[in-house]
């Protein structure tokens, strides 16, 4: 009676993955992933679910250790929104000595979509849309995991706080809003412009070279100090701009020290602006 009432899809299927029993909430579940009813859906229904080898693999590894296998797996549906499933498989042994198992599956969808938003907002910044800090140090850390060639760029700009003391922080936005526009329109898809904390920015370039990073930042440089009206004031107002760049791997083999060439030098170009204004680039002399 409890299985055929429960709410959450419940079946029963033997070890090649024949259904020996199903209740009326699996057949619904079918219909709203478009799959049409069979006595078998392979081993574990795995031939449902997107990733069907990780399935099986996750389900041999807990009954080796004598475990209830519980995971969380999408069910292929390409017709409508995403349907997430937590399953859970039960081994039965019968009389006839027959292995059965009772798999159930629980629907997590909504859970699933929510925690995806929350980590989309975790990783963007929401006065400019940029990637945020977190989100470039994820995105760094997975191109050095597979061993991807990047130039990392600090930016720092030059005049933003006289900026915001003078006109204030609204006018202080505005600018941050103008200059991360300006410098999108100049990247590559595949690149990542990321506002890594109040007027300090970080670039991300795969796969470039010294040559081509040159050619780039000189336009980027020429967005960055691009004039701003102020509407509120009509009055144009502009920064300028501090940039170090530094290589993986050629300055460094983890994040950290990547980071720290690439500071070093925006910090030479911020010092040396002073006695020579054009200067506003420099590379990590480790890359040179």
């Amino acid at each position: 009676q409890c299985f055929e009432n429960s709410l959450s899809p419940i079946v029963l299927a033997d070890r090649k993955g024949e259904l020996i029993l199903s209740n009326d909430a699996f057949y619904t579940l079918m219909a709203r992933v478009n799959q049409p009813m069979l006595s078998n859906y392979g081993p574990l229904l795995s031939e449902l679910f997107v990733e069907s080898e990780k399935l099986i693999e996750d389900v041999k590894q807990a009954f080796h250790k004598n475990d209830i296998a519980i995971g969380e797996y999408e069910l292929d549906n390409s017709q409508s929104e995403p349907v997430w499933s937590q399953v859970v498989v039960i081994p039965i042994s019968t009389e006839d000595q027959s292995d059965l198992y009772q798999i159930t599956l629980h629907d997590i969808s909504k859970r699933k979509i929510e925690l995806e938003k929350l980590s989309v907002q975790a990783e963007f910044d929401s006065l400019t849309n940029l990637t945020n800090r977190h989100g470039a140090e994820n995105k760094l850390k997975d191109l050095i995991q597979r061993g991807v060639p990047f130039a990392l760029v600090l930016i720092d700009l030059n005049g933003f706080k006289q900026i915001n003391d003078v006109y204030g922080h609204d006018a202080g936005d505005d600018i941050l809003k103008h200059v991360s526009k300006n410098m999108l329109s100049v990247v590559r898809l595949d690149d990542t412009v990321s506002r890594w904390g109040g007027d300090e920015f970080v670039l991300i370039f795969k796969r470039t070279d010294k040559q081509a990073l040159i050619k780039v930042l000189d336009k980027m440089y020429e967005a960055i100090i691009k004039p701003l009206k102020l509407e509120s004031i009509n009055q144009e107002v502009s920064v300028g701009a501090s940039i170090g760049a530094a290589f993986y791997p050629e300055s460094g083999a983890t994040l950290e020290q990547i980071i720290r060439r690439a500071d070093k030098a925006m910090y030479r170009a911020k010092a040396i602006k002073v006695t020579e204004p054009e200067k506003y680039l420099f590379f990590d002399e480790g890359s040179e």
